[in-house]
């Protein structure tokens, strides 16, 4: 949709409006399906490689206690009421309590999946430092840029956005993460949000200029003409 045809039609910058307010909708709604996805998918790929890289037996066994606790706490929960539910989630962090203060694999796993469990409660400040202290345990791991992503969206959930655009800034500092064009939108949008208009605009526009066919930038640009129908940090 060219410039022209948008200022010349205001049906089509009406369904745009639309389109723009739907997918916010849906990443406000998804926030606790895409961090769930990014910790299982962590643990899944880490549980792969632990034989392998890890020849330490202290550590296997911390890792293979750590996976009975995941076990434990997701077997058969489909049919758990709330309440039992909490009961198991309670079970897996007094486990976890043994390994959170781990450094490296350890570490990490206990502490990202004590915060995802603190997520899924509802317990963001909990989650937050959580995943703050699995960033910590190994800061230089491919797993930093997914905690630091994680504890972004703990903030949001907290209604502290400054600190969100913090935690997201760092999670694009790490230029191999798989998440870095979502999470500059991310960047754009919560600025946004905070009517930091400028600094919306130069994420959207990084991703316009290094990643012009990401699915992302398609939006983001969506956003940047808008702020230029509407005047906004220009």
């Amino acid at each position: 949709m060219s410039d022209t045809n948008v200022l010349n039609f205001s049906s089509k910058k009406e369904e745009e409006t639309t389109a723009l307010s739907s997918m916010d909708a849906f990443l406000s709604s998804n926030q606790k399906v895409l961090i769930s996805i990014v910790v299982v998918a962590v643990v899944a790929v880490i549980a792969a490689i632990a034989g392998i890289t890890f020849a330490d037996s202290a550590k296997e066994k911390q890792l293979s206690a750590i996976d009975k606790i995941s076990y434990t706490l997701t077997q058969k929960s489909a049919s758990l009421s709330d309440e039992e539910l909490e009961t198991r989630r309670n079970v897996a962090l007094d486990g976890l309590n043994a390994y959170t203060s781990k450094k490296g694999i350890a570490g990490i796993r206990s502490n990202m999946l004590a915060g995802d469990i603190y997520y899924q409660s509802a317990k963001f400040e909990d989650a937050k430092n959580a995943y703050l202290k699995a960033a910590s345990a190994s800061p230089k791991a491919y797993t930093a840029p997914i905690c630091y992503y994680n504890v972004a969206q703990c903030f949001e959930n907290l209604n502290d956005n400054e600190n969100a655009v913090v935690y997201y800034e760092k999670a694009e500092s790490y230029s191999d993460f798989a998440m870095l064009t979502h999470t500059i939108f991310n960047i754009g949008r919560v600025k946004e949000s905070i009517k930091d208009y400028q600094g919306a605009k130069e994420a959207y526009t990084k991703l316009a200029e290094k990643y012009p066919d990401d699915s992302w930038t398609k939006i983001a640009k969506s956003r940047l003409l808008d702020f230029e129908i509407k005047g906004i940090a220009q």
